[in-house]
C-alpha cells in the first residue's frame, strides 16, 4: 500500500526508479507519465513526442526514454517509457514527475479516497459498475439530475466536476453567479472562460452525491480527443471520502 499525500488539493506518491524515490503527481487524467531529465542515467532515447502538454507547453517537442527498473506500490517494472518533462517542477516544486494512467492500469487498483491510500491488487471484479477506457483515459457515463452524460474522464487531477458547457443547457441546472475572484487555467496555465452551475443530483449506479458544484466549459478537443468525445471532468469533490476499485479487465468498478 502506498500513501497518497495531498498538498493544495493535489495528490502524490512516491515511486523508485533505480531505488532512487521520485515524488510524482498522482493524475489518472494523464494518459502518459512524465519524469525530471535526472532519472534518465540509466535510460534509452527510444522517440519524441509534439504536445505533449500535461504540465508543459503544447506543441513542444519533448524526448520519450526508456526508463529501467521501476517499483510502484509493489508492483515492478522492468522498462516503461516516459515523457522527459522538467516542466513539472515548474507547477510543483517538489514533484519530480507525474504518474499518468499507463502505468496505474498495468494492474487492478483500489483507490482509497478515505484514507488517501492505493495499492494495487489480484482480485477480478465479476460484477459492478461498468466504465471504458478510450486512449488511456477512465470514462463513465453518470446521471446528472437523473440524465445521463456520456464519458465523463474519471480525473484525480481536477478539483470539481466540469462538464461541456452545451450540455447543461439540457440537464435543468441552477446557473450561479461566477466568483470573479476563482481563476481556472488548463495544463498551460491559461485561463479558461467558465460558468457556475448547481447539480441537484450525480449518480453513477448506486453511487449518489447531492448538491454538488458543476463548471461549464467550451473544451477545446484536439483532433485525438474529437474521437473520444470527452464531455468533462470527475474531479476530487465527486470522489472525495469515497474507495473506488478498478478492474482493467472486466472494465467494471466497485465504489463504497
Amino acid at each position: 500500500m502506498s500513501q497518497l499525500e495531498r498538498i493544495d488539493d493535489h495528490f502524490f506518491c512516491e515511486i523508485f526508479i533505480d531505488t532512487k524515490p521520485a515524488v510524482m503527481l498522482f493524475d489518472t487524467g494523464a494518459t502518459t507519465s512524465h519524469i525530471s531529465s535526472k532519472y534518465t542515467q540509466n535510460s534509452k532515447l527510444v522517440g519524441y513526442v509534439k504536445g505533449a502538454g500535461q504540465t508543459g507547453v503544447l506543441g513542444k517537442t519533448k524526448e520519450v526514454k526508456e526508463i529501467h527498473n521501476i517499483k510502484i506500490d509493489d508492483l515492478l517494472i522492468d522498462y516503461h517509457k516516459f515523457i522527459i518533462d522538467d516542466s513539472v517542477k515548474k507547477h510543483f516544486p517538489n514533484c519530480d514527475g507525474v504518474l499518468g494512467i499507463d502505468l496505474l492500469s498495468m494492474k487492478n487498483i483500489k483507490l482509497d479516497f478515505k484514507s488517501n491510500n492505493f495499492v494495487f491488487i489480484s482480485d477480478r471484479i465479476n460484477e459492478g459498475i461498468p466504465f471504458s477506457t478510450n486512449r488511456n483515459k477512465i470514462f463513465f457515463n453518470p446521471k446528472i439530475n437523473g440524465i445521463e452524460v456520456e464519458n465523463l474522464i474519471f480525473d484525480t487531477g481536477a478539483h470539481n466536476l466540469s462538464i461541456e458547457k452545451e450540455l447543461h443547457k439540457n440537464l435543468n441546472l441552477e446557473l450561479l453567479i461566477n466568483d470573479k475572484e476563482l481563476e481556472i487555467g488548463d495544463s498551460n496555465g491559461n485561463i479558461i472562460d467558465y460558468e457556475t452551475y448547481r447539480i441537484d443530483t450525480f449518480e453513477i449506479d448506486h453511487f449518489k452525491k447531492s448538491n454538488e458544484i458543476s463548471y461549464g466549459f467550451c473544451f477545446k478537443r484536439s483532433s485525438k480527443l474529437k474521437k473520444i468525445k470527452q464531455n468533462g471532468i470527475i474531479g476530487k469533490s465527486i470522489f472525495d471520502g469515497h474507495i473506488f476499485i478498478f478492474d482493467f479487465n472486466s472494465k467494471l468498478c466497485t465504489i463504497k
